[in-house]
């Protein structure tokens, strides 16, 4: 296989980040992207296309989910840059899957204070199984 149809199967939470900026939460979900800014920008840039992103809302869990499909995008934020990528299979969750469920579905005790951080494979197997339990498209 070419490495162009290379496609990646890693998964990730990324934190939304309603505390210090609702409008990337908003942005998140109604465009279906992946964003970060200032120093979480670099977890964005090393998504690929084919992994998995499950959007966090701190107090609230897993929101929505879906899969990296688009190429890096990078555009002007207050005193920084903004980095973004699309998602593909865009689903949303609910009810959300809260951080104690998380823990309990994956056996692992997660730090979710990162913006955004990677999952081993069979962790990020089995919250993707719980999602399709609770996830619809728009």
């Amino acid at each position: 296989m070419p490495m162009s149809e290379v496609v990646s199967k890693r998964f990730y939470i990324l934190n939304t980040n309603t505390a210090h900026d609702d409008q990337h939460h908003r942005v998140m979900l109604e465009k279906h992207k992946a964003i970060a800014a200032y120093n979480a920008k670099g977890g964005i840039e090393q998504l690929q296309k084919g992994d998995t992103v499950f959007l966090y809302r701190s107090g609230h869990g897993i929101v929505a989910v879906g899969t990296v499909s688009g190429k890096l995008e990078r555009r002007s934020y207050q005193e920084d840059e903004e980095y973004s990528r699309q998602l593909a299979e865009f689903r949303y969750v609910s009810p959300p899957i809260s951080a104690a469920e998380i823990k309990e579905i994956t056996r692992k005790n997660w730090i979710f204070r990162p913006t955004i951080f990677g999952l081993d494979r069979e962790s990020g197997k089995k919250l993707q199984a719980t999602v399709e339990g609770r996830s619809s498209p728009e």
